[in-house]
């Protein structure tokens, strides 16, 4: 990938099921380190500025039927309690779901005025989810012409929802510069580019150098007997330096010696 860098969750058998995370390589050095929960949900930590940033990726396609539907939103959003509170939040994927455009009356403060579409049951469930843990839904709070709302298109192009989402958590919902999906893009899938603009600072993270540990195997017998006069010796020309170097107290130590009587 020239330099940039993949990070992956899923079944070994490639083409069944998995989600994946791309880092540009200009900012993989800001990746702290990822967490493959399962073939549908991975999440991502980036070293960022002035808080980090926890990416929860989540995939539902293949998963039409209602009950797993809401089990996997509810295990998925459970993650977000593993997260610790000082982190920028984003929760992305397809959840499958359609929560709507919104008049101003109805609109809450997970689902904003700009939503696609009808809302199902499946949009009411990813709402209360986002409402329980305080996450907006970043594709609807902007205003975009209807192009750029759309997800994903049937294979005969007839029909066009919008089912993917980046959601953001509410303290940090003014970090959203633009949030739009991209028509054009070559991605060879039915679903749309969706592209969200944070004004953030990564940094990258610094390497810590380990220091080995001491191996204390090898102080026995003659090897310990020879390193505790080599401490020795040095800590007593450490002590002769200083004494060195303080002229006050070395005419003391000569006052007190036997040179100084004869």
């Amino acid at each position: 990938m020239d330099g940039h860098t993949i990070v992956y969750s899923g079944r070994p058998t490639q083409g069944m099921s998995g989600v994946a995370v791309w880092i540009h390589r200009k900012v993989a050095g800001a990746l702290v380190g990822y967490e493959p929960i399962s073939d549908r949900l991975i999440v991502v930590r980036r070293n960022a500025k002035p808080r980090n940033i926890t990416f929860k990726c989540m995939d539902q396609r293949q998963q039409p039927q209602r009950q797993k539907l809401r089990v996997s939103i509810k295990t998925c959003l459970e993650q977000l309690n593993k997260s610790p509170r000082l982190v920028m939040l984003l929760v992305m994927g397809d959840f499958n779901a359609k929560v709507g455009g919104r008049q101003p009356s109805a609109m809450s403060s997970a689902v904003g005025l700009y939503g696609l579409g009808e809302t199902n049951e499946a949009g009411e469930q990813l709402e209360d989810s986002c409402l329980e843990h305080d996450l907006a839904l970043a594709n609807t709070m902007l205003k975009q012409h209807p192009r750029r709302l759309y997800t994903w298109t049937t294979p005969d192009g007839d029909t066009r929802n919008q089912i993917d989402y980046i959601s953001i958590a509410q303290r940090w919902k003014t970090s959203l510069m633009n949030c739009r999906t991209y028509s054009g893009a070559d991605c060879d899938t039915d679903h749309q580019l969706l592209v969200a603009t944070l004004k953030v600072r990564l940094a990258n993270r610094q390497r810590q150098h380990r220091i080995p540990p001491l191996n204390l195997e090898e102080l026995k017998e003659e090897t310990a007997v020879q390193f505790a006069a080599e401490v020795t010796n040095r800590f007593t020309a450490m002590e002769a330096a200083k004494a060195g170097s303080n002229p006050r107290r070395s005419l003391e130590r000569y006052q007190d010696s036997p040179a100084c009587w004869k």
